[in-house]
């Protein structure tokens, strides 16, 4: 018999599970961190900036210069010595403080045991997410910082003298700081953090007191505002000094592409339900039911709020949960309007892919939070609440089916890098000839000059950035690159096929 979820009370013991839960995937991003394959994109970032001197990182600017991550991951590598872990730390704990914020969020927000779960389950399994708790990339340090301070902000929000208690400027601190550490770890979240801040702003103004507001308003801006931008400018102001609008050409010209792209990261991947139907099927149908989950979670938060502002306050039948449901949804709603102000007014282009990966856990939040409201009112409302719990019970177990330790969804070509340079250095350590020539498909060559450090294979020459061709001693090669093993009469000596890579090496004479 089906049991609703919003009439099982909280459970400390389940709250200890869920937490045992997030070390276990906080130790898997752990595993991932040491064990999968440098990417394409860490490696450049890496081999481009880390050389530099500290001097030189806070006076230049390119779109790889995640800034902040840049500065701690430096700073690992200086410690403790170049690795795949060291490289990769700062996002591990970027990653750890985001499943430990995302559970806090989950508490505050969701009253029902079973249904918090869920919502912790579904922020800390999406396959893009865990991607990012452990590449070496800003987006998910970022994300961290976010989501501690949205974490801060309901909490401000929870002490205004509406609720005749002062507003908590510690509260407000941690917001401002997370959002200026946010934004330094990856300029993606900029729009994000200015859109929540004045979510903030409208929240604590709503529910205030009208004697209140001025000193409210004071407050916000010497203790959340400001400490923001002088974290900000005081990290990235450097490196920003040397920016260039023209360098903001990654991202979509529409809104619709740019889901397409977030949702495809996370749901349409090796295996998994994309992988079970045919790419048409994926097109026509479970894409669409995404699309149109999305949009319904939008325009019910959109009602939501409109029906919490018509109501005499303290008077909210939609509640429990209300104020925080309400605050992310402004925020939400804010985010989209200042990206599309950004695209009509400056041409910046919307973010894609990776770059908005905040969307899913906050969609995530919303939804759940939409269901544990709807489920104590009205016969309709709570009709509204099966769709929306069906659809994140089949997001969680597609979740499932696709978790895979082996790469990064966004760099799959990678996957076998680190293998295929493994087999050269046996090779080498067998039959020691230096030196040994490698040419690779341009996407490879960051990877294996990273690995040419990490090692220190002196007897390797640098790989160059250029078309493989002419006869050396190995080969990386990528998707038409391949045809070469056939046309130079390589032996081949390894293949990932779902990479679409092999590793070939020049015919021993007969």
């Amino acid at each position: 018999m089906f049991i609703p979820p919003g009439i099982q009370p909280k459970s400390s013991r389940l709250q200890r599970v869920e937490l045992a839960f997030l070390l276990l995937v906080f130790a898997m991003n752990i595993y991932r961190a040491i064990t999968q394959s440098i990417t394409h994109d860490e490696a450049f970032a890496h081999n481009l900036l880390l050389h530099r001197t500290w001097p030189e990182l806070f006076t230049t600017f390119t779109d790889n210069h995640h800034v902040l991550y840049t500065y701690l991951s430096k700073l690992s590598i200086q410690l403790f010595g170049l690795s795949e872990l060291t490289l990769r730390l700062p996002s591990l704990l970027g990653g750890l403080l985001y499943l430990l914020s995302a559970f806090a969020l989950a508490r505050r927000l969701i009253l029902s045991a079973w249904l918090q779960f869920l919502t912790v389950a579904l922020l800390a399994l999406d396959a893009n997410l865990l991607d990012h708790m452990s590449a070496a990339r800003g987006y998910g340090l970022g994300l961290g910082f976010l989501f501690a301070s949205l974490l801060f902000m309901l909490r401000a929000v929870d002490k205004t003298p509406a609720r005749n208690a002062p507003v908590s400027f510690r509260c407000l601190f941690a917001s401002g700081a997370g959002i200026g550490l946010s934004a330094a770890s990856n300029l993606a979240y900029v729009v994000p953090g200015a859109a929540f801040a004045i979510a903030l702003a409208a929240s604590l103004l709503y529910q205030s007191a009208p004697g209140t507001r001025i000193p409210i308003m004071r407050a916000w801006l010497g203790w959340c505002v400001f400490p923001s931008l002088i974290i900000f400018i005081g990290l990235a102001g450097g490196p920003l000094l040397k920016m260039k609008l023209s360098q903001f050409y990654v991202g979509t010209l529409s809104l619709s592409a740019a889901e397409d792209s977030i949702l495809s990261l996370s749901f349409h991947r090796h295996g998994g339900l994309g992988g079970w139907l045919s790419l048409l099927t994926w097109d026509f149908v479970f894409l669409k039911v995404l699309h149109i989950f999305l949009l319904a979670v939008l325009a019910l938060v959109g009602l939501f709020i409109l029906l919490r502002l018509v109501r005499p306050r303290g008077n909210h039948p939609l509640s429990p949960g209300g104020e925080g449901l309400s605050f992310l949804g402004a925020g939400m709603f804010l985010t989209l309007g200042l990206m599309v102000a950004g695209r009509l007014l400056c041409g910046i282009r919307y973010p894609e892919a990776r770059m908005g990966l905040l969307w899913t856990p906050l969609i995530t939040l919303c939804a759940l939070g939409l269901v544990q409201s709807f489920w104590n009112s009205s016969l309709l409302r709570r009709a509204l609440a099966y769709p929306l719990l069906v659809v994140c019970v089949l997001i969680l177990a597609n979740d499932l089916i696709v978790l895979d330790v082996s790469h990064y969804e966004n760099w799959a070509f990678d996957r076998s890098t680190r293998h295929y340079v493994d087999i050269i250095r046996e090779r080498h350590r067998a039959e020691p000839t230096a030196p040994v020539r490698v040419r690779a498909t341009w996407l490879f060559e960051p990877s294996i000059n990273f690995y040419r450090e990490r090692h220190n294979l002196s007897w390797m020459e640098p790989v160059p950035r250029s078309k493989p061709k002419g006869l050396y001693d190995y080969y990386m090669l990528l998707d038409d690159d391949r045809k070469l093993v056939e046309k130079l009469g390589l032996d081949e000596l390894a293949r990932d096929n779902m990479a679409n890579s092999v590793l070939a090496a020049k015919a021993k004479n007969p």
